[in-house]
């Protein structure tokens, strides 16, 4: 048996500025659903998430056009943790595995969460990354398997960060704003 969890993400909305001292901001907003109470796992929020939201730091256009492209920077630490799934049911006892797939619109690479902002900067994008080993994130779907203990808390922990989507252009002035979906399945041994 195998259960889905569903988070939205909205990845960044930003603002990259050519002022080093401009007072913009960006946010990560995450919405998540949990459906079949006695057989679904209480997803918490973590990491810099405030209100839902993780801001990141304001990126100056010099400071963007220096990174190597498709290097993460200026990243916020996030996450979920995860617990108590099927609590409840018959199969509290049985669950046995996390798979997290992740799914957004891309720019030219899977793992560069394209910029969809109104008027958005050009050449930049959002980049996520696991904490356990740093491997990026890839937003086409592919499922990552995570652990899950029966009565103890799975802590899905990544960092958001801007990408500067290719070495050969500049990266403009403007908002920055990516979504991902995060779906969170468990499986139930037979």
């Amino acid at each position: 048996m195998k259960k889905t969890i569903v988070a939205v993400m909205v990845a960044a909305s930003a603002v990259v500025s050519a002022q080093a001292l401009a007072l913009n901001t960006a946010e990560v907003t995450v919405l998540g659903e949990v459906n079949d109470s006695a057989t679904s796992c209480v997803v918490t929020p973590t990491g810099t998430l405030n209100n839902g939201i993780v801001r990141l730091a304001t990126v100056t256009t010099t400071e963007a056009n220096s990174k190597e492209a498709n290097t993460l920077f200026k990243a916020q630490k996030f996450g979920f943790e995860v617990k108590d799934c099927a609590l409840g049911s018959a199969n509290a006892d049985k669950v046995n595995g996390l798979t997290v797939a992740v799914n957004g619109t891309t720019s030219s690479d899977a793992n560069i969460l394209e910029n969809t902002a109104e008027g958005g900067a050009e050449n930049i994008g959002i980049g996520m990354e696991k904490v356990s080993d740093a491997s990026r994130i890839s937003f086409n779907g592919t499922s990552m398997a995570e652990t899950y203990t029966v009565g103890k808390v799975t802590k899905l922990d990544y960092t958001a960060g801007y990408v500067k989507v290719n070495a050969s252009n500049s990266v403009t002035e403007g908002p920055v704003k990516g979504i991902a979906t995060f779906t969170i399945d468990y499986t139930v041994a037979p």
